[in-house]
C-alpha cells in the first residue's frame, strides 16, 4: 500500500475528516480485490466513516451492491454497531460470488435467445437487466436510491462513465447525474437532476460504467431533448479519483484492481488486440496524471507485493483476465485475500480501535497457505486465467466465444461420430441402415452450413462496419434465427440417435 499524506496529524483521526472510498474497474477481477479491501476495512471498522463511494466498472457491480445493502440495513431502527458492517461484507461476499457465477459474459454473447433479443434491445441494455437479476439490483431508479430512513447516514454513491460526446466524465449518483463543471471539458453538460428525468435506473448505471468499448456499444440517456451516449468510466478515469477531487474529500482510500501495463513482445495483429492495447495504454496514462494531481491518499494496489504471497502469485494474479465469466475459488479467493491483505497496512496511518474479526470465505485457511507456497495445482489455476484473457490463446472458452456456440452445440459435434462408432462397432446399428445414412448426410449438411456461415462471419468483419445500421440488424436477425434452428435440429437429432440405438436394442 502508497501513502500520501500531508496531513499533520501522526494518527489520522476519520470522524473529522470527508472520506472518500475509490473503486477502481477491471471487471470481475478488481471486483474480487475490492471485496477483500471492503472486509478489512470493516474488520478495522473504517467503512462507518465513509461519506463518498466512487466507482468505476467492474468496482461499480460489487460497489452497488455495497450501498443496497447497507442503505437495507441503516432503514432498520436498530444503530450499526461494528460488528453489523463486518456481517454485511459477510453477506455481500455470498451474493456477488453467486451473482459470479452466473456467467454474464456467456449468457450476453452465447446465449440463442439473448442472440435474438439482442436484435431489438441493444446488448447493455441486456447486459443492465442481467446485473439486476443476478446482482439483485431489481428495477430501483437513481432517483429512488438513497430513500428516506436512514439515508443521513449513507454515504453518496457515485458511479463513473464517460460521455462520448466531448469525451468528459459522466456520473450517476443518489441525488443527481451528469458532468460537474470543468473548465477543461469541452461543452460541459452540467448537473442534472433527477427531478427533470426520473427514468435513470440503477442496472443501466452500472451498464454504462462498465461498457468496455470494443465488446459493447454506449448506453444512450434521454435528458430533455438530448441523447447522452455513454461508455465506461475507465475511458476517463479508471480509478474514480476524480469523482473524489470534485467532492473536496479531505482524504481519499483507492482500491486499484487494475494491472500495470508492461512490456508484451508479442501481440498479435488483430483489431481487437490492437485495440485493447491501445486502451490499455490510454488507462495506465490517465491513472499517472490522477495519482500525481492528488493528495492525502492510500492506494491499495493489486500491482504490489506482500511479504505473505509469493511474489509469482502475486504477478499472476494482477495478470487474471477482466471478464463478466465465472472464477474459480482459487482466483476468487485469492484477488479477495490479497486486497485483505493489502488493506492492513493502512491501520499503522490511522486512529482506529481494535479490529475484530470476520469469517469471510475468501480466507480459507489452505488457499493462503498456497499463496504464500503455491504447488503446481495452484499454479496453473491462476495461469490459465491469465490465458483465458490473452488475445490469440487458444484456450477452449475464447475458440467458443468465437464460434459464438454453447458447450454443449460443440460437444454434440463430437458426440455424434463417438456414437455412431460404439453402435456401429457393437453391431447395434448396421451401417447400410437407410435411416441412420439419412441421419449421417443431414448432419453433414448441417456442419456444413455451419462452416460456410462461420467463414462468412469471419471474413466479413470490416464489410459490416460499413453496412447500414438496419441492414446489419436485419441479417443479425436472420442469423439468430438459424443459429436457432441449428442448435434445436442437433438437439432432435441427438434424441432420434438415442431412440433408434434403444429401438435396435429392444
Amino acid at each position: 500500500m502508497i501513502a500520501k499524506l500531508k496531513l499533520n496529524n501522526k494518527k489520522i483521526d476519520l470522524a473529522t475528516k470527508k472520506v472518500g472510498l475509490a473503486l477502481s474497474g477491471g471487471g470481475y477481477r478488481a471486483a474480487f480485490f475490492h471485496l477483500g479491501v471492503l472486509a478489512r476495512l470493516a474488520e478495522l471498522d473504517i467503512l462507518k466513516h465513509i461519506n463518498v463511494i466512487s466507482t468505476v466498472s467492474g468496482g461499480s457491480i460489487i460497489g452497488a451492491l455495497y450501498y443496497l445493502k447497507l442503505k437495507e440495513r441503516l432503514s432498520q431502527e436498530q444503530p450499526m454497531q461494528h460488528s453489523d458492517y463486518i456481517n454485511l461484507i459477510m453477506n455481500l461476499e455470498g451474493d456477488f460470488v453467486r451473482g459470479v457465477s452466473k456467467n454474464i459474459r456467456s449468457k450476453i454473447f452465447l446465449h440463442p435467445l439473448n442472440e435474438l433479443y439482442s436484435v431489438f434491445i441493444n446488448r447493455e441494455k441486456i447486459l443492465g437487466n442481467l446485473y439486476a437479476k443476478y446482482f439483485r439490483y431489481s428495477n430501483v431508479s437513481m432517483a429512488q436510491l438513497k430513500g428516506t430512513s436512514g439515508a443521513e447516514n449513507l454515504p453518496k454513491l457515485i458511479i463513473n462513465a464517460t460521455l462520448l460526446g466531448n469525451g468528459g466524465h459522466y456520473f450517476f449518483s443518489d441525488e443527481n447525474m451528469g458532468q460537474y463543471i470543468d473548465p477543461k471539458i469541452v461543452n460541459s453538460k452540467g448537473i442534472i437532476h433527477y427531478s427533470e428525468h426520473n427514468q435513470i435506473f440503477l442496472k443501466d448505471a452500472v451498464a454504462a460504467s462498465s461498457a468496455v468499448p470494443g465488446l459493447f456499444n454506449y448506453v444512450n440517456f434521454k435528458v430533455g431533448t438530448e441523447k447522452h451516449k455513454v461508455v465506461d468510466g475507465g475511458a476517463f478515469d479508471n480509478l474514480g479519483i476524480y469523482a473524489l477531487q470534485k467532492e473536496v474529500c479531505d482524504l481519499m482510500i483507492i482500491s486499484d484492481g487494475s494491472r500495470q501495463i508492461s512490456e508484451q513482445q508479442l501481440i498479435p495483429r488483430k483489431r481487437l488486440s490492437v485495440l485493447k492495447r491501445s486502451y490499455d495504454a490510454s488507462l495506465e496514462l490517465n491513472k499517472k496524471l490522477m495519482l500525481e494531481t492528488s493528495e492525502n491518499f492510500f492506494h491499495i494496489h493489486l500491482r504490489e507485493g506482500h511479504p505473505q504471497v509469493d511474489p509469482e502469485v502475486s504477478d499472476a494474479l494482477s495478470r487474471l483476465r477482466t471478464d463478466l465469466n465465472n472464477f474459480n475459488k482459487f482466483e476468487s479467493w485469492s484477488l479477495s485475500n490479497y486486497g485483505y491483505l493489502l488493506t492492513d497496512g493502512i491501520s499503522q496511518y490511522l486512529n482506529t480501535p481494535n479490529s475484530e474479526t470476520g469469517e469471510f470465505v475468501f480466507k480459507n485457511t489452505d488457499n493462503t497457505v498456497l499463496m504464500q507456497l503455491p504447488n503446481r495445482k495452484f499454479k496453473n489455476k491462476l495461469w490459465s486465467g491469465e490465458k483465458i484473457n490473452t488475445a490469440g490463446s487458444n484456450s477452449i472458452l475464447q475458440t467458443l466465444n468465437q464460434l459464438k456456440l454453447f458447450l454443449a452445440t460443440f460437444l454434440v459435434f463430437f458426440l455424434i461420430p463417438i456414437y455412431f462408432v460404439f453402435f456401429a462397432a457393437s453391431g447395434i446399428i448396421p451401417g447400410n441402415n437407410p435411416v441412420v445414412n439419412s441421419y449421417i448426410i443431414f448432419v453433414m449438411y448441417l456442419i456444413g452450413f455451419m462452416s460456410i456461415y462461420l467463414m462468412i462471419v469471419s471474413s466479413s468483419g470490416d464489410l459490416v462496419h460499413y453496412l447500414d445500421y438496419g441492414l446489419s440488424k436485419l441479417s443479425h436477425f436472420i442469423l439468430s434465427v438459424i443459429y436457432i434452428f441449428l442448435i434445436l435440429a442437433t438437439i432432435l437429432l441427438i434424441l432420434s440417435l438415442i431412440i433408434v440405438g434403444v429401438v435396435k436394442i429392444i
